[in-house]
């Protein structure tokens, strides 16, 4: 009996596999990359500049700020990233101390449906004045 799909297909398949893999491994490495690169700064300017307008329009700490990445600096790789998200929430404990988390929300691109654009939720601890 012959088939179509002998040994040297299922090699060459593997190795086509394998090589997407690394190829995938490298572009998420590079989306972490990026993040802590260009997205913590913006991110923590970004966070500062709601809360002050909050604080200005309100009179008080906000219990939660929501930041749009319209750049999409926030990928799958980035959202799913432990790493990216302490690093982030370190680096804004650092600027304000009622920061107690953050939260990533992203949204796989669909090209038949209007997906929202990533963004970020910064919580606030206990309002200090």
């Amino acid at each position: 009996m012959s088939t179509f799909i002998t040994p040297e297909v299922k090699a060459k398949r593997a190795a086509n596999l394998k090589k997407t893999e690394e190829r995938m491994e490298t572009l998420r490495k590079n989306e972490v990359s990026r993040f802590f690169e260009e997205g913590i700064p913006e991110f923590c300017k970004e966070v500062e500049e709601a809360t002050i307008d909050e604080y200005l329009a309100k009179g008080e700490l906000p219990d939660t700020i929501c930041v749009y990445d319209y750049n999409r600096l926030i990928t799958q790789a980035v959202a799913d990233s432990h790493s990216c998200r302490e690093a982030l929430l370190e680096r804004l404990k650092s600027l304000e101390e009622t920061i107690h988390s953050v939260e990533f929300n992203y949204t796989e691109p669909n090209p038949w449906v209007a997906t929202p654009d990533p963004y970020i939720v910064v919580y606030f601890s206990d309002k200090q004045e």
